[in-house]
């Protein structure tokens, strides 16, 4: 298998008849002598579809889930979820944007698997000594056996799971990118010694490739902001640290279909900005200034197909962040988003309820605490309420916890008041890390897939942090408010009115 191309990448816009579809047409030719060619769908709404078959069940019930997320639309995860209680044939779809790897679970046991737009994967699993295992059949078996077999050579499926794993307080810089570098280097060994012995779909080759070249790049980049942020180890950040970049491809014809290299182009233009009054900002005003500074970075470095995709990926991130309708329908309007895009994020707003409006009664839910307990929203129903939704990513939500812990201080004498900390969209044990760290104070809750999706429906959560004051009987008193100390006037006008109420 080479890795070397010929300039033979063409990109095609076109409409089709289908709703809610637009085609990325991919030609890539492989090699000097041997050409290949095949197309590739970047296709808005499509579906993925898996075929499930069961001999037995080890238990009662098994439960089996499909999840993955978009790259455009950027950060919207799908997900499907069954509860098997008899042997049989199943069906789990996804919605899918492109051809790429996502996440199968059985019970607690998750591997990845390959997904193709308006095509189906076959898996059939069979119990072993109690255990389910996997075995694949039809378009992306091949794949699939590789999948399986790097985890069981390498021990992982995400290479971010062994970078992740060197982050101590011994660490420096030099240490890190050593580090990073020979797991890369060893997931691209495994993948070139593999690739000689088995045949992959011709495209997965890039794909595979692009991921650990890319993910690595973009773990070495985040890295210096990543410790500004969390002082994880002490180590001044040498002259040379990012020469590494030097013989990187900023444009690359042959990663258009890895997610890992688009969110390396975003931290690799974001690094590039660094500006102290975009620091200072937070929510929706930061991200429209992060873009504006961004895009002039992209438009002279990325090519019409890279560009393109990136534009649509970062743009319909942003648009996540706009609570503002005007916001919304402008940036739409001066980017020309397409309208099949702009109509999946307004099914995806209506996906799992009705957006609250003030006066309305919070529906009831459950979430983990930090002892692994649940917590329900039921439990304050006397008190007001004021809900802090951050994630351990967002550096304006944790910039903000001294001014909040000091705020929640203060009123440690009100009994009718309670703070709830939400956090959404982040890994549980990097959850836990953070909250010991900053000695977070209030009651700190964790948000599964499942009920992050339904808070962001319920409170319109385009963006975060995101805050959010309740009276008592759930009832919504503002949404999308302010953040400490500047809610306390808020919150001390809701006090006296609740009193008022006796």
């Amino acid at each position: 298998m080479t890795n070397q191309y010929e300039n033979g990448v063409w990109l095609l816009w076109t409409s089709m008849n289908q709703p809610m579809k637009y085609l990325i047409i991919l030609f890539i030719i492989w090699g000097c002598t041997q050409k290949t060619n095949y197309d590739i769908l970047y296709e808005s709404g499509s579906k993925a579809f898996l075929k499930v078959s069961i001999e037995s069940l080890p238990k009662d019930t098994l439960y089996v889930e499909a999840y993955t997320s978009l790259l455009i639309p950027a950060k919207r995860s799908e997900s499907q979820t069954l509860a098997i209680t008899h042997p049989g044939t199943y069906h789990l779809s996804l919605e899918i944007d492109r051809p790429h790897v996502i996440w199968f679970s059985i019970d607690k046991s998750r591997q990845q698997i390959v997904a193709y737009p308006s095509d189906t994967s076959f898996l059939k699993i069979s119990i072993d000594k109690g255990e389910p295992v996997i075995t694949f059949h039809g378009k992306g078996a091949d794949i699939n056996e590789y999948l399986a077999a790097k985890k069981r050579a390498l021990g992982y499926y995400d290479i971010r799971m062994p970078f992740n794993k060197n982050l101590s307080s011994k660490s420096t810089y030099n240490s890190l990118k050593t580090e990073t570098n020979k797991i890369a280097m060893e997931a691209l060994e495994f993948l070139d010694r593999y690739s000689k012995e088995n045949k992959f779909d011709d495209w997965f080759y890039d794909y595979e490739k692009s991921q650990i070249i890319y993910r690595s790049a973009g773990f070495n980049a985040t890295i210096p902001g990543y410790n500004k942020l969390f002082n994880t180890f002490e180590d001044s950040l040498p002259s040379n640290y990012f020469d590494f970049l030097d013989s990187l491809k900023i444009n690359n014809k042959s990663s258009l279909l890895s997610e890992g290299y688009f969110s390396f182009l975003n931290t690799y233009f974001f690094n590039k900005i660094q500006d102290e009054e975009i620091e200072k900002l937070s929510g929706s005003t930061r991200g429209l200034a992060i873009t504006k500074a961004m895009q002039p970075l992209w438009e002279k470095e990325l090519q019409e197909d890279a560009k393109e995709i990136f534009r649509l990926s970062h743009y319909t991130s942003l648009l996540r962040a706009l609570s503002d309708s005007v916001q919304f329908d402008s940036v739409v309007k001066a980017q020309n988003i397409p309208s099949e895009l702009v109509n999946t994020f307004n099914r995806a707003r209506s996906l799992d309820g009705e957006v609250l409006a003030i006066g309305d009664t919070i529906p009831t839910f459950y979430l983990t605490d930090m002892r692994d307990s649940l917590a329900s929203l039921k439990n304050f129903s006397t008190k007001v309420v004021y809900i802090n939704f951050w994630a351990t990513w967002c550096g304006p939500c944790i910039k903000n916890f001294p001014e909040l812990n000091n705020m929640i201080n203060s009123y440690q004498d009100e009994s009718k008041l309670v703070f709830l900390n939400i956090c959404l969209a982040s890994e549980k044990e990097k959850w836990i890390s953070i909250v010991k760290q900053y000695k977070l104070k209030g009651i700190n809750l964790y948000a599964n897939e499942n009920w992050e999706s339904k808070l962001r429906t319920a409170f319109s959560i385009r963006g975060i942090p995101h805050y959010a004051l309740l009276g008592s009987q759930h009832i919504l008193f503002e949404n999308n408010t302010l953040k400490a100390p500047e809610i306390r006037r808020r919150i001390d006008q809701l006090l006296i009115n609740e009193e008022l109420k006796k």
